[in-house]
């Protein structure tokens, strides 16, 4: 018998053999055309009782013999379970969303409610620069399967909102009271914290690139100082 992946049933691959005990001269062939195998139970496992029928006889000398249907063994392997978890985004000194992951590979209709014990964590620190970082999986269990694990990508923004400009302004521009300060950062309403304008030294910090006079986009301002 063949050794086989996890496939939730207990179907066995048969092939080869031939008859044991043929009295030299005599011809007899096994005739494999109706033979099946199966196995004790569907679980993984390694020397696995594999049960055959079906096996015959051929040859003009078949009927001087009594077939025995032989009983095989073979292994089997554990089906991979692929864990993908999704990419997230946070800003920088503000809590971790809520991970997420999907998982492929399920065999014979069985799903997730398999799994236990499976988690996510992120390489990054609360306080972890802007940049990206690994989101990853580990310790999934489930009987008859093996786990691969495909990271996400945590990005981690500078701290702040979106500030929206409009087309016909700079994003930066000079404060009418002295000095000068970041501009168009309509955060939403006035109660809102983060509706107040920019300090440059703070947009300066977050993105060095951003001078004066720039043009309207989209970018990630700093906390208002």
């Amino acid at each position: 018998a063949a050794d086989k992946v996890y496939d939730a049933t207990t179907m066995a691959s048969l092939s080869g053999g031939a008859p044991a005990g043929v009295i030299p001269g005599d011809t007899v062939t096994l005739n494999r055309t109706g033979a099946s195998g199966t196995f004790a139970d569907q679980n993984v496992g390694t020397g696995k009782a594999v049960t055959t029928s079906g096996y015959a006889l051929s040859g003009a000398d078949a009927g001087n013999y009594v077939l025995t249907q032989p009983m095989l063994s073979a292994d089997i392997t554990a089906a991979v379970l692929t864990v993908r978890v999704n990419d997230a985004q946070r800003r920088r000194n503000e809590p971790d969303p809520a991970f997420t992951y999907g998982i492929s590979g399920f065999v014979g209709g069985e799903d997730a409610s398999l799994v236990s014990g499976l988690s996510t964590a992120t390489d990054a620190g609360p306080d972890s620069p802007a940049g990206t970082y690994r989101i990853f999986a580990s310790g999934g269990v489930a009987p008859n399967y093996q786990f691969a694990y495909v990271d996400g990508v945590l990005t981690v923004l500078v701290v702040g909102r979106e500030a929206v400009g409009f087309a016909d302004d700079p994003i930066i521009h000079a404060d009418p009271e002295g000095g000068t300060r970041g501009g168009l950062c309509p955060f939403g309403a006035a109660a809102d914290p983060y509706s107040a304008l920019c300090s440059v030294a703070t947009v300066a910090e977050m993105l060095p690139t951003v001078r004066i006079g720039d043009t309207a986009g989209i970018y990630y301002i700093g906390r208002a100082e």
